[in-house]
């Protein structure tokens, strides 16, 4: 299987090509899927969420280089916040 580090991640939505939603998906999707799940209930719920946390990621790295201790799961996680009221 493909395995891509969090450095790599990062420099492709750094670089704005699609590929890094791709990546991501295939390197943290089950894992957010589940948690979602886990938190919402619905698997489509749940589905959603993760494509909003993509958009989020898309949308929230900055251009510039991050920190050296910064990573994707910390960014994602980040953006996965689900509101609870």
């Amino acid at each position: 299987m493909f395995s891509i580090d969090d450095n790599e991640l990062i420099r492709l939505y750094q670089a704005r090509t699609e590929d890094a939603v791709a990546m991501t998906e295939l390197r943290y999707g089950a894992y957010c899927r589940r948690i979602a799940v886990q938190i919402l209930g619905d698997p489509e719920d749940a589905k959603e969420c993760v494509n909003d946390v993509w958009f989020k990621a898309w949308n929230g790295i900055p251009n510039d280089p991050p920190q050296p201790t910064l990573q994707a799961s910390a960014i994602l996680l980040g953006d996965a916040r689900v509101p609870l009221n």
